[in-house]
């Protein structure tokens, strides 16, 4: 009994202990953190920019295939990019041009 009542002060002295032992925050010297900023390096991204720039996102029109077996289950499906498209109505007359093509086959 008299080791019990040791293994329980001992752990509330650990306890108290380790509550107290708070890490305090280090004042930042403000010329310091200058000197830090000052030294960074900015590295030039003018090359990946070149790429997206000349990257089209929009006038792009995306036509899908759907390929089907006799009993009218889809077997496939491709999807065709066209790229530099004005409109809506471009992109409709591409796909109705694709689907002529498919059905001339």
């Amino acid at each position: 009994m008299k080791n019990v009542f040791f293994a329980l002060a001992f752990m509330l002295v650990g306890t108290f202990a380790f509550a107290n032992t708070a890490n305090e925050l280090s004042s930042i010297n403000s010329d310091e953190t200058v000197k830090i900023i000052n030294s960074l390096e900015l590295v030039d991204n003018s090359e990946n920019s070149k790429v997206l720039n000349n990257f089209e996102f929009f006038g792009t029109c995306y036509v899908t295939i759907g390929f089907y077996d006799s009993d009218g289950n889809k077997v496939a499906e491709r999807t065709l990019q066209f790229n530099n498209v004005d409109s809506e109505a471009e992109c409709d007359g591409l796909a109705d041009a694709v689907g002529e093509a498919l059905e001339n086959l």
